[in-house]
């Protein structure tokens, strides 16, 4: 498939002095060879993994509060599995998210686990 041919031909030349700069470059390739469809999800892919970073620190950071104010492992677990799965879906969700019906989805996705991040300062709050 074109998909697959790209990511091979992209992933066996990649520049890892200027990494940046060559991303820069590929998507300008990418708009002069490739449908508005895949070159929209690649968008969408990018966005989401944007937003997991942003997330992922207030998570790392809520367990180790949990942690350090001594909440029970097994509600640390559960919360964490929780969030796990939300993000999961959140970003097989994102991808795919073309219509308003998939963005509601994707926004309830992307609430739920930022409840739990916030459900773990909580939760450490009143361990402390």
């Amino acid at each position: 498939s074109t998909q697959s041919t790209w990511l091979t031909m992209r992933v066996t030349h990649v520049d890892l002095t200027d990494p940046r700069t060559q991303q820069h470059h590929l998507q300008d390739d990418l708009a002069e060879t490739e449908s508005p469809e895949l070159l929209a999800e690649i968008a969408r892919a990018h966005s989401c993994h944007r937003n997991a970073l942003e997330t992922l620190p207030l998570f790392g950071m809520g367990i180790c509060l949990g942690v350090a104010t001594r909440v029970p492992p097994e509600r640390l677990s559960s919360i964490a599995t929780f969030y796990t799965a939300s993000r999961l879906v959140y970003t097989l969700v994102c991808a795919k998210a073309t219509t308003r019906a998939h963005a509601a989805v994707r926004s309830l996705l992307f609430t739920c686990g930022f409840a739990a991040i916030c459900n773990l300062f909580e939760l450490a709050a009143h361990h402390s």
